[in-house]
This record gives structure tokens, sequence and C-alpha cells, in this order.
């Protein structure tokens, strides 16, 4: 079985840049969620409808945060 060549084409400047802002900004906001969580809820919207009516709510503990922002923000540091 022949195998392709893989290509690694170097990232520009500019996508350097926007990945740098995106990473920054997730940053931050996983950074002002942890510093807020003690002052949330107990329960989070979780669901609006169509006339913004809460279909559903959440525990503060089940924003999840930790599997979805941890991969976000240390991809980063990876990447880079």
């Amino acid at each position: 079985m022949k195998t392709n060549p893989i290509i690694e084409v170097p990232a520009t400047r500019l996508e350097r840049g926007i990945h740098i802002i995106t990473y920054t900004f997730l940053g931050l906001l996983y950074l002002f969620v942890t510093l807020q969580y003690s002052s949330l809820p107990d329960q989070i919207p979780a669901h609006y409808n169509f006339n913004g009516e809460i279909t559903r709510t959440m525990s503060k503990g089940g924003m999840d945060i930790s599997n979805n922002h941890y991969y976000l923000f240390f991809r980063f540091f990876f990447y880079v």
C-alpha cells in the first residue's frame, strides 16, 4: 500500500495572530468563569425556546468547563 506524502504548510503571520488572539480570549474567559464560579447561581439556564423562555437548566457543576476549555486552552501551548 502506497502512503501519501505529508505536506506541512507553515502558518502565516495573520493566522498565528488570529490563533494567539483567539486562545488569549478563551484563556481570559476561562479565568473569568473560574474567578466568578462561587457567585454563580446553583441552576444555570442551558436552553431557551424561540420565545426566549428557559426550557432546561443545569447545575453550575455541569457546565463541563474542564473538558472543553482545557482542551482549547492547552492546545495553544502545544501548537505554538
